[in-house]
């Protein structure tokens, strides 16, 4: 794992630093798919996480680069559902815009999935919205294994659905 200053191409770690709060900020605002309101959500999960530490049921995995314009390449966060035992939700996985299809969404779910898979099969769910934007994410989540287990018609707004995908995980002795 990294320190909180990244001097690598590509560092992952899951320690949460104060500065992360605004880099996760700039992560979300990069893609241009979040509303003010989200990406000011997704910094409250940090500030969330150093408050409250483990209890908080907020985890992260950061991906850094050492790369001038945005050293935050990239961040997941996922914690344990309150609907099912073995179940985790991954609430968040972003990629800064500059990042994008480098490897740095798949290295992020690669952690999360090791970090959550124990020794009995546990379910990583993703939810994501019907909108055009997020087609490649909808895409992303079926090339990693996700399959679609419920549309809400018109969650977020008329037209607009709730897509949850779930991914089995072997447990942690079979692979």
């Amino acid at each position: 794992m990294g320190t909180c200053a990244a001097t690598r191409p590509l560092t992952l770690r899951e320690s949460v630093c104060p500065e992360d709060q605004r880099a996760v900020m700039d992560v979300a605002a990069s893609s241009g798919f979040f509303s003010p309101e989200e990406v000011e959500m997704a910094g409250s999960l940090v500030e969330e996480r150093l408050r409250d530490g483990e209890p908080s049921g907020y985890f992260f995995v950061f991906a850094e680069s050492g790369a001038q314009t945005a050293p935050m390449a990239g961040f997941a966060c996922y914690g344990p559902a309150t609907y099912a035992a073995d179940w985790v939700d991954l609430y968040w996985i972003a990629v800064h815009q500059s990042r994008r299809g480098a490897g740095v969404g798949s290295a992020l779910l690669e952690r999360v999935e090791q970090r959550v898979r124990g020794p009995r099969a546990t379910t990583l769910v993703a939810e994501t919205s019907s909108r055009g934007q997020y087609r490649p994410t909808r895409a992303f989540y079926e090339h990693k294994g996700f399959a679609l287990i419920a549309m809400m018609k018109s969650f977020y707004a008329p037209g607009e659905h709730k897509i949850i995908y779930a991914k089995r995980l072997a447990p942690q002795d079979r692979p």
